[in-house]
């Protein structure tokens, strides 16, 4: 399982001050009640809505208040290409000193750190793949590729959750949590309330260089096939989680566990890893849509 530490949000809306989703005006409609997530000057524009400040009275809330995106209005899946340092952020635990270097493709991490994706996605009939360089990653540290399913849009470290049981609970896919770059686990932890710390799944060794990775959804999301390196497993998709809230794709060097016993030195500090060639196909469930890869053709010269 993947822990971490999470700091509450504490940011609540002033009373006459609202977040809503028809407008502002004399008389805003379609608002959040005071005290719900999206009601604050700093969650409210990643919720969708326009933050109205001085409002006058406030109107009767609608009753489903957080709108749908709809990057994709046909409901179609998409092909994404993220653009990492847009499309990604930081989040940077207490104590946490990891750098990152962004590539057009990915990443490369030294050290202790998480990145996140900002949107959540449902994989229904898509999936994702990537590449991970463990030439340069010691034994007994934990370079990982996972998803977790945040309840709201995804506002970075402060809207985390796992199965670890040392944050906010929720259903969590680690599709590959690798012990340097010898050992991988996938492993399932299914329940939406988080408290299936242990999960189930499977395991292998691997090569220590570069290897391939793949998460495969069948078209109604309901099973998952997996392939890190030469491993491979399958099993449930999630489906319920995934397309309700979304699929969050996390990815961090961390110690504290490894799968297997491979020996290593566990150095946090000099440990590094590498992700690129990300690309995925899914819908956007919460969140903003990341760069399509048919923007990337239109900017080819011929």
């Amino acid at each position: 399982m993947v822990r971490a530490t999470c700091f509450l949000l504490a940011t609540t809306a002033i009373a006459d001050d609202l977040c809503c989703y028809s407008g502002c005006g004399s008389k805003p409609a379609g608002c959040n009640s005071p005290g719900e997530y999206c009601a604050s000057e700093s969650t409210c524009g990643g919720c969708g809505g326009t933050w109205c400040p001085d409002s006058g009275p406030a109107p009767t809330p609608s009753p489903s208040p957080t709108p749908s995106p709809s990057p994709s209005p046909s409901g179609d899946v998409v092909e994404y290409c993220p653009d990492p340092e847009q499309d990604f952020q930081i989040e940077r635990e207490p104590g946490a000193q990891g750098q990152v270097t962004w590539s057009d493709s990915g990443w490369s991490i030294q050290g202790w750190l998480r990145l996140s994706s900002k949107a959540s996605f449902d994989f229904s009939g898509g999936g994702a793949t990537w590449d991970m360089d463990l030439s340069g990653a010691h034994g007994g540290v934990n370079n990982n590729f996972y998803v977790t399913y945040p309840s709201q849009p995804n506002c970075g470290i402060n809207c985390y959750c796992d199965s670890g049981g040392s944050v906010a609970g929720c259903a969590e896919m680690d599709w590959t949590e690798n012990n340097g770059g010898c050992f991988q686990a996938t492993t399932w932890h299914d329940d939406a309330s988080g408290s299936d710390h242990g999960g189930y799944g499977g395991n292998g060794g691997l090569s220590g260089g570069s290897i391939q990775c793949s998460a495969q959804y069948s078209a109604d999301g309901s099973n998952v096939d997996i392939t890190i390196g030469g491993n491979h497993a399958n099993g449930n998709g999630q489906t319920g989680e995934m397309q309700s809230k979304g699929a969050v794709i996390y990815s961090s060097q961390w110690v504290g566990w490894v799968p297997g016993d491979c020996g290593g030195d566990g150095n946090l500090d000099q440990s590094i890893y590498a992700v690129s060639n990300i690309r995925l196909k899914a819908r956007v469930v919460q969140g903003p849509e990341p760069r399509r890869c048919s923007e990337l053709s239109t900017h080819v010269q011929v």
